[in-house]
């Protein structure tokens, strides 16, 4: 749960431009060190009761750290910053800041990744969301973007979750709606033309309503295809590459926002749909 909460963390946090995706990503990264502190207190036999605030996890979970390790809580002046960033905002109606934001990434990370390495014995970041995923082969090209993206190997981790991603589109659009395409000849007159714009016109809404339709957010999918290149599968299962005028060399916060983007997606596609395999057969009554 804590890595699916700090990955929602990082999509808003990719979209800082916007004070209300700096808002929820203050809130995710904070609730996940709330996750995480009171997983550590439950692992070691720890007591808490329901109404425990924040710094009193924090003491708890530190005087067991301290009995059973030897060591402290670790970030605790960290995550304790990110704790009253995230109080302004939701007591005192005041955005983070991108300068704060981006220092509350930074502690929420050092802490994720020291306290389940002196807890567990576990690279946090090598956690793998892809057990969420239900489809075996769809499974496997994120499997193989994070394994990637913890290798540093940013452009294959890119195309991998994209591969993943555009495999679960291509099951799901045709239930929802399939693009027309005329065929010409070489030479178009001028009203073979106006029909290719207008067929063009039709695809980009139809696009709109797919996205918008399985629950994903527009404006990250509009990043998402500004940062990823276009994957088109051919008949025998291989897939090609286009990169276009897109960078083929990413950085790891265009990687880690891509292959972030398309999980949350794929979750997201997967819990409108049912089995893609046989996407919306099954009606449920609410």
């Amino acid at each position: 749960m804590a890595k699916g909460i700090f990955a929602s963390a990082m999509t808003h946090f990719y979209q800082s431009q916007n004070r209300q995706r700096r808002l929820l990503a203050i809130i995710c990264f904070d609730f996940t060190v709330e996750i995480i502190l009171k997983t550590i207190i439950a692992s070691l036999n720890g007591r808490m009761n329901q109404g425990d605030k924040f710094k009193q996890l924090c003491n708890i979970a530190n005087n067991l750290l301290l009995d059973s390790h030897a060591a402290g809580l670790p970030e605790q002046n960290g995550i304790n910053k990110v704790h009253s960033i995230r109080n302004a905002a939701q007591h005192e109606a005041r955005y983070p800041t991108i300068y704060e934001l981006n220092d509350c990434r930074t502690h929420v990370a050092d802490f994720l990744s020291e306290a389940c390495q002196l807890v567990w014995g576990i690279d946090f970041f090598r956690l793998s969301l892809s057990d969420l995923i239900e489809h075996v082969e769809i499974k496997n090209y994120i499997v193989k973007a994070e394994s990637c993206l913890a290798d540093n190997n940013y452009s294959e981790a890119v195309i991998e979750a994209s591969a993943g991603f555009y495999k679960t589109l291509s099951f799901v659009r045709p239930k929802i709606y399939s693009n027309r395409k005329f065929t010409f000849g070489r030479t178009k007159d001028a009203i073979q033309q106006r029909i290719i714009r207008i067929e063009e016109a039709l695809n980009y809404v139809a696009n709109v309503v797919v996205i918008t339709a399985l629950g994903i957010d527009y404006g990250l999918y509009k990043k998402y295809i500004s940062k990823a290149p276009l994957i088109e599968f051919a008949l025998a299962g291989n897939y090609f590459v286009e990169w276009g005028r897109r960078n083929n060399n990413p950085q790891r916060e265009d990687a880690e926002f891509v292959v972030n983007f398309c999980v949350e997606a794929i979750i997201q596609i997967e819990s409108k749909a049912g089995d893609i395999n046989n996407p919306f057969d099954t009606i449920v009554d609410v």
